[in-house]
């Protein structure tokens, strides 16, 4: 299924279903593995769980309630940091359920996590990939100008306190959750 289609559908499904509880609410989206996700080995692209991501994150966005806030204010938002751990293959045809939720923010950065967990065959219920994400919503015209998430949450009405951040959060914050350099590039 093409991404687009996989995004209208999300879009849709997410304006029937129920209200997501923010910031403590988990959007989950169940999925397959079709053939245009595979790479040569036959598995899911490393770069579809990026993308599939996306998806993960308008879920959670529209059935939070945001999607008329940000719409009518034009906010962009942006993803300003990620890192992926692979850990099982997602085959042909697999099913699998997406789950994308809020770890917690600072000032102008949600962070949030996101999963891959294998939904059929004999791996079902294993994470076969999470992520740390770091996003931002950023107002029109000004790249450099960003919502802070206090506007953000109040939007819903909401002034809640961020859980304190795990470790991986506070790296992808600081900007310190990177692969380190090549030989080559620490010249």
């Amino acid at each position: 299924m093409g991404t687009w289609l996989r995004l209208g559908r999300t879009v849709v499904s997410a304006l029937l279903a129920p209200r997501l509880a923010v910031p403590d609410g988990t959007s989950v989206l169940t999925m397959r593995v079709w053939p245009n996700d595979l790479d040569f080995n036959a598995h899911m692209n490393n770069g579809r769980y990026l993308t599939l991501m996306d998806l993960g994150r308008v879920d959670l966005l529209l059935r939070a309630g945001l999607g008329r806030t940000i719409l009518a204010k034009r906010w962009t938002a942006v993803l300003t940091g990620a890192t992926i751990r692979y850990r099982r293959s997602l085959k042909p045809f697999q099913r699998f359920r997406l789950e994308t939720s809020i770890a917690g923010w600072t000032e102008h950065a949600v962070f949030i996590e996101q999963r891959f967990i294998i939904a059929s065959g004999a791996q079902a219920g294993e994470v076969a990939a999470s992520a740390a994400v770091r996003a931002s919503l950023l107002h029109p015209g000004s790249p450099a100008r960003k919502v802070r998430i206090t506007e953000l949450f109040a939007a819903l009405g909401l002034a809640p306190r961020s859980p304190p951040l795990p470790e991986i959060f506070v790296q992808l914050g600081a900007g310190t959750a990177s692969i380190p350099p090549l030989k080559e590039d620490a010249i």
